[in-house]
């Protein structure tokens, strides 16, 4: 079993932290709406060196080198997650040097000092405020079903995968909020930027259109491209693999071709870039339907016939060898190149069964007739002659009445040809009777 390079690079910087209570002043925060709380926080950049949130840059070079940087933008939407409420805060201001972020909200559902709270990115991936294990929230399904239909780019994963949950308490004043002390909220990502190739002695790469990373049988995640290329940026959600210790895989569709690669076992980090190449062997495709050249055919005694397979669905099928058999060895028997020699009269059937495993088979029937003979007799007189065909084990009473213009019989008994005299075995130097088989091979003659 061929083993994925799999390595963290750096962790990926989806990280951000709420300021102490001490940089969120209450009496500094405009009023509320009626009825609401205002809600007033600063939060730090995601990690140092960052860009910008909705655009990751994935740094290249220098002591950075492997990681993706990340920033907070202006307008952004974060949830706020408390006593079964579901608010939501935006991003008004960003510091150009520092990267920290001002978020506001007007907050409901009457929340009290050290209420807890929890914030969550995008806001609209949260569904509802129901407990979900392992989130507090229950997820928004159209979010995560985004997980399974990418582009393989960073910059999808970066506008619509971008997910991360953290918690807190709430600092509550009269009508004014904020957070009460430092809050980390990690992502619930990771990405995964895999190099595709075969498993050539001199590896290729793999020019796919779809990459899907599958635990045991469930999918994970995927990704489509109307071109196809051989690098792939992959989000996958590593708290909702339900089966970490399960076999988990990677199908690569290329042109009309799958191929695959699997390991038992595989550790994935939110927070985590990895970086792997995945060398894949191509899968075997089996056959749902098969052909022969014939379904029937009628063949001679001691001669041969060969048959032949085709496959018709798929026609990508990568195993194309067949078993054959015969439902009569002693009227006619087949090889393993589809060979068929005729034995004896009768009908067999010959059978081509695919070795892919799939159980599909195609069937001949052969009809086996007796071998054709001929010989030809001369009139000693006339001068005429004429070419009798027979079969093995006709007699001569058959060739009468076939040949009825030239031969006939004599007394019922002999057999005649035209005026010349009567038919002559030669081995027995008797006169040919009626009922006589004709033998094969022998020269018969007229006197």
């Amino acid at each position: 079993m061929r083993k994925i390079r799999l390595f963290s690079i750096a962790a990926l910087a989806l990280v951000m932290a709420a300021c102490s209570s001490d940089d969120n002043m209450l009496e500094t925060q405009s009023p509320a709406a009626n009825g609401k709380l205002r809600f007033t926080a600063t939060i730090e950049a995601p990690g140092t060196g960052a860009t910008t949130r909705t655009e990751y840059t994935e740094i290249t070079s220098g002591d950075d080198a492997g990681t993706i940087n990340v920033k907070w933008k202006v307008g952004d939407k974060i949830a706020l997650v408390h006593n079964g409420v579901v608010d939501e805060a935006e991003v008004k201001t960003v510091d150009d040097v520092t990267g920290k972020a001002t978020i506001e909200a007007d907050i409901t559902g009457s929340p009290t000092d050290n209420d807890d709270v929890y914030l969550a990115y995008p806001a609209d991936a949260v569904y509802s405020a129901e407990p979900q294990s392992p989130l507090p929230f229950t997820p928004n399904s159209t979010t995560f079903d985004k997980v399974k239909s990418q582009d393989g780019t960073l910059e999808f994963i970066q506008n619509n995968l971008d997910l991360r949950m953290g918690s807190g308490k709430l600092a509550v004043s009269g009508d004014k909020a904020t957070l009460k002390e430092s809050v980390s909220i990690p992502s619930l990502i990771c990405i995964w930027k895999l190099t595709l190739q075969d498993d050539a002695a001199t590896p290729n790469a793999l020019n796919a259109t779809q990459l899907t990373f599958i635990n045991n049988t469930d999918i994970q995640a995927a990704a489509a491209t109307s071109t196809g290329k051989s690098e792939y940026y992959l989000c996958v959600v590593p708290s909702f693999i339900p089966d970490a210790s399960g076999t988990f895989s990677f199908e690569a569709t290329v042109g009309s071709d799958t191929y695959t690669f699997s390991k038992t076992g595989l550790n994935l980090t939110a927070g985590k870039y990895y970086q792997s190449t995945v060398t894949m062997a191509k899968a075997s495709v089996p056959v749902t339907a098969i052909t022969l050249n014939k379904t029937e055919t009628s063949i001679k005694v001691g001669s041969t016939e060969t048959l032949s397979v085709t496959a018709v669905a798929p026609d990508n099928a990568t195993d194309k060898t067949y078993t054959w058999k015969t439902s009569d060895a002693s009227i006619a028997t087949v090889d393993q190149d589809g060979k068929v020699t005729a034995v004896a009269v009768g009908t067999a059937n010959i059978t081509a069964t695919a070795n892919d495993g799939s159980g599909v088979t195609a069937t001949c029937a052969v009809t086996v007739t007796p071998k054709l003979y001929s010989f030809t007799i001369t009139g000693p007189y006339t001068g005429n002659q004429l070419v009798v065909e027979f079969y093995e084990g006709d007699t001569w009473n058959d060739m009468i009445t076939k040949y009825s213009s030239t031969l006939k019989k004599i007394r019922d008994k002999w057999v005649g040809f035209s005026t010349d005299g009567i038919v002559t075995d030669p081995n027995t130097n008797k006169w040919v009777e009626v009922t006589d088989q004709l033998v094969p091979n022998r020269a018969y003659y007229v006197e």
